[in-house]
């Protein structure tokens, strides 16, 4: 494609500016830079061969937020809030991204509120704690279970777990829904 002297010069720019970021490890920076060459040429070989060499698809965002939205059409709120927070980490400008990390945020938030209205219940272990290796836990799921024994409730839970209240609630809600606590 031919681009105006301008417009070749930010494009040499935006490769050079990514050869920089990639020679200091940065690399998810350096595709961003090279992912806007893509966007003013989506022609540009050399910008796609600095991304796939990178390791990285071309365009990664595109699926991402495409599978956002398959997710939050099938109500799959969980996956959908993953994947939006770890794009909306990524890229903290896309408003898409953010849009639709919001929305999957506002229907667990309503999830959380209904599963969770009688905070006066007592959570028990629905499997002994050996049994906790054969399955992938992250360390704020392995502290919150072990304030689980049978005599505090949800509510003291939920304050004592230095957690905010909707990172508390999605961990007792996954650790529920996996079978290993009950109410």
């Amino acid at each position: 494609m031919n681009h105006d002297k301008e417009t070749k010069e930010l494009i040499d720019r935006y490769l050079d500016e990514g050869l920089v970021l990639y020679g200091l490890g940065e690399f998810k920076k350096a595709v961003e830079k090279w992912r806007k060459v893509i966007a003013i040429d989506p022609d540009n070989v050399q910008a796609k061969d600095y991304i796939l060499s990178a390791g990285f698809p071309v365009e990664e965002e595109d699926r991402r937020l495409t599978k956002i939205k398959e997710l939050i059409n099938e109500k799959n709120f969980e996956e959908s809030y993953d994947i939006a927070k770890s794009l909306c980490n990524d890229e903290p400008d896309n408003m898409e991204a953010k849009k639709l990390f919001d929305i999957s945020k506002d229907s667990l938030t309503e999830k959380y509120t209904r599963l969770f209205k009688d905070t006066s219940v007592i959570p028990t272990m629905k499997i002994e704690l050996t049994e906790l290796m054969n399955y992938s836990l992250t360390q704020e799921d392995g502290f919150v279970i072990s304030l689980i024994d049978g005599k505090v409730t949800l509510q003291e839970i939920i304050d004592t777990s230095g957690l905010n209240d909707f990172e508390c609630k999605r961990i007792l809600s996954k650790l529920r829904n996996m079978g290993i606590i009950g109410f």
